[in-house]
C-alpha cells in the first residue's frame, strides 16, 4: 500500500519521532510518580498512534491521556450524511478495512484491539518479492537461506500476474522471451509483449471453442511456438493443461481421457490420426495443415486480442496435471497448481543461477 512507501515513511519519520518522545515521557513521569507501567497497554497506545499516523496522517494521541483513550474514542458516536447514528470509530474502522489489521471480533471492543496483529511487521511474501529476493542474494546463498521466505498466496495466476506485468514493463517488453531453435537452423524468436499479446488472443480463442475454467486440456505438441502460446493462454483460461508426448498409442491416449478427463486436445495434424478410434467427445485443435473434423489453430489469427478475465484463479486451482513415464507401472498422474509449480522454479532459478537477461537451454518438454 501506498502509506509504506519508502519515501513516504521517511517523510513521516519526525512524526514517528514525535510519538517516541511521547511514549518515552509517558514513561519518565511514571517513573517520578512511582506509578505502575502496564507495558502491553502503552505499547498498544503507542502502535495505535504511529499506526494511524502513517497510514491516515490522523494525531490519535492515545499516549497524552491517561483515560482509556481507544475505548472511549470506540463509544464516540458517528453521523453519516444521512443522519444515522454508526456508532463506531472511523479511523479504526479504516484500519480494519486494511489488510494491515485482523481483529477477532467485528465489535471493536478494547479487548479485541489487543489481539489484533499488525501484518505491517510481518507482511505475506508474494511471489514477486521473493523472487526479487533471490535476484538480489544470489552470490550471497547464506542471506538467501536466512532471509527467504515461501510466497503466501490466495490467489494468482502465473500467465497474468507476471508474465504478463513483465511484458507491460518497458525494460521486458521488448526482450526476448522465447527462442527456437530448429536442428535445420530455421530460428523463431518471440519478445515478452509479442507473448502477451497473442496468448491473450489465443485465449480468446479457446473460450470460444468453448475451453472453461477448471477444464482439462491435452496438448501433443513438439517444442514449437504453438506450444508456448498454448500454454500461457490455457493458463489465464485457468483450465487444466494435460501435457502428452508425441509417442503415446491410442490405447494410452484412451487412459488418459479417462482418468485425465480431457475434454479438449490440441495436436500436431501430423498425431490426430492417433485421437480418431476413441470413442469420446472432445473439442479438436489442430496445429499445422487443415485436417477434417478438426478446427485449425490458425482461426485463431481472427479472435480479439483484448483478454478478459472471467474471475480471479486461486492459487491452489490446478494447472498442470502431469502423467508419469509408466516405467514400472501404470502412469501415475501429478497435479501441480498455480502456487506449486511457478513458486517451487524460484529454487530452479536460484540453483541455476539464472538472471533477468540470461539465456536458459531447455533441454525438455514442459
Amino acid at each position: 500500500m501506498a502509506s509504506f512507501d519508502p519515501g513516504h515513511v521517511r517523510r513521516f519519520y519526525p512524526s514517528l519521532q514525535k510519538v517516541s518522545e511521547w511514549l518515552v515521557a509517558r514513561w519518565q513521569g511514571a517513573a517520578r510518580s512511582g506509578s505502575v507501567i502496564d507495558l502491553q497497554a502503552d505499547l498498544m497506545r503507542f502502535t495505535v498512534d504511529a499506526v494511524a499516523g502513517l497510514a491516515f496522517g490522523a494525531d490519535v494521541n492515545t499516549l497524552l491521556s491517561d483515560e482509556d483513550v481507544i475505548q472511549k474514542h470506540l463509544d464516540i458516536s458517528n453521523v453519516d450524511p444521512k443522519g444515522n447514528d454508526r456508532g463506531f470509530l472511523d479511523t479504526f474502522e479504516l484500519l480494519d478495512r486494511l489488510p494491515l489489521f485482523r481483529y477477532t471480533s467485528p465489535t471493536y471492543p478494547w479487548t479485541a484491539f489487543l489481539n489484533c496483529r499488525l501484518r505491517a511487521m510481518n507482511p505475506p511474501t508474494t511471489f514477486q518479492t521473493a523472487r526479487e529476493l533471490l535476484l538480489n542474494l544470489r552470490d550471497d546463498q547464506g542471506a538467501a537461506v536466512r532471509e527467504f521466505r515461501w510466497p503466501e498466496l490466495e490467489h494468482f495466476n502465473f500467465a497474468l500476474d507476471h508474465f504478463d506485468v513483465l511484458a507491460a514493463d518497458t525494460a521486458f517488453a521488448d526482450a526476448v522471451a522465447l527462442h527456437i531453435a530448429d536442428a535445420d537452423g530455421t530460428e523463431v524468436k518471440r519478445s515478452f509483449a509479442e507473448l502477451s499479446k497473442r496468448s491473450a488472443q489465443l485465449a480468446n480463442h479457446f473460450r470460444n471453442l468453448g475451453v472453461k475454467r477448471g477444464e482439462r486440456v491435452l496438448l501433443m505438441l513438439g517444442n514449437e511456438l504453438a506450444l508456448w502460446e498454448t500454454m500461457l493462454a490455457l493458463m489465464k483460461l485457468g483450465a487444466v493443461v494435460i501435457p502428452a508426448t508425441s509417442l503415446l498409442s491410442t490405447e494410452d491416449l484412451r487412459d488418459r481421457f479417462t482418468r485425465g478427463g480431457v475434454k479438449h486436445v490440441v495436436a500436431g495434424s501430423a498425431l490426430t490420426s492417433k485421437f480418431a478410434p476413441l470413442e469420446n467427445s472432445f473439442t479438436r485443435v489442430a496445429v499445422g495443415a487443415p485436417v477434417e473434423g478438426w478446427s485449425n489453430f490458425d482461426d485463431s489469427q481472427r479472435a480479439p486480442i483484448e483478454f478478459k478475465v472471467d474471475g480471479p484463479t486461486r492459487a491452489i486451482d490446478p494447472l498442470l496435471l502431469y502423467f508419469t513415464s509408466g516405467t514400472t507401472s501404470k502412469p501415475k498422474l501429478v497435479l501441480h497448481s498455480h502456487q506449486s509449480y511457478p513458486v517451487g522454479h524460484l529454487s530452479t532459478m536460484y540453483w541455476l543461477g539464472l538472471r533477468p537477461g540470461d539465456v536458459h537451454l531447455n533441454i525438455s518438454s514442459p
